[in-house]
């Protein structure tokens, strides 16, 4: 942790996040989110705020219970924000906008990435997602950054400047 941690402030870091976990059970999902507030609490002492972003999986009940209701509960605002990958929310059949409200105050970024018709990755405003309607729903409350992703990219500088023109000029 603490090599993490030194490595997050020689870059600059303000902000770090776990960016992936897939557990069977929920002793393990439990265990996993126990650990995560650890390492939150300790980013949060060196100054940088420390979070964690989802995938579909953490919206799939494991013996009735949804893994992302698991980490909420069992991890301290204070030590860990949400960063909601909008498209795996989608995927995994929830709503952006209630998960949002569900977890008000914690969600401070948003992972904004398009999904094609065909259910793939697709550059910002090209696919079907409405993030003016989730952005304009969402927009009360400490959401700090809005971040251009895309997973498979042809072209990453294309992608990026789709991504940034779609945004800069969307409004909501």
């Amino acid at each position: 942790m603490d090599r993490l941690i030194e490595d997050a402030r020689t870059l600059g870091y303000s902000t770090a996040a776990c960016a992936w976990a897939n557990h069977p059970t929920l002793d393990e999902w439990t265990a996993f989110a126990r650990r995560l507030d650890r390492a939150g609490r300790a980013f949060r002492k060196a100054g940088i705020s420390y979070g964690y972003h989802n995938h579909a999986q953490e919206f799939t009940p494991v013996d009735g219970v949804r893994p992302i209701d698991v980490l909420a509960g069992n991890t301290d605002r204070r030590n860990v924000h949400f960063e909601d990958d909008l498209y795996w929310v989608v995927v995994a059949g929830a709503d952006p906008v209630a998960e949002y409200h569900r977890r008000f105050g914690r969600v401070t970024q948003f992972h904004v990435k398009d999904r094609a018709p065909d259910g793939g990755f697709a550059d910002l405003g090209t696919g079907t997602m409405d993030f003016a309607e989730i952005f304009r729903r969402t927009w009360r409350g400490p959401m700090k950054q809005y971040i251009v992703e895309h997973d498979a990219p042809e072209d990453p500088l294309e992608t990026a400047r789709v991504g940034y023109e779609y945004l800069a000029n969307l409004r909501f």
